[in-house]
């Protein structure tokens, strides 16, 4: 990943940190629930999970 392209999923990332539901993000899990998500940032497809009231810490995967 290139520099900028970091810099932009970064800033992505800390949007997404504000609102979670947000930034044209989508539901993403087959069973129904809302708080699977997918977005699409920096030219990634970023996939994950809405946990409200809990403090969490993800590891993303990015595969290009």
């Amino acid at each position: 990943m290139s520099r900028g392209q970091r810099k932009r999923y970064d800033d992505g990332i800390a949007d997404l940190a504000r609102d979670p539901y947000g930034l044209g993000s989508s539901p993403s899990d087959p069973r129904g629930s809302n708080d699977r998500r997918q977005v699409s940032l920096a030219d990634t497809l970023t996939v994950y999970w809405v946990s409200s009231g809990v403090l969490t810490i993800s590891v993303v995967q990015i595969v290009h």
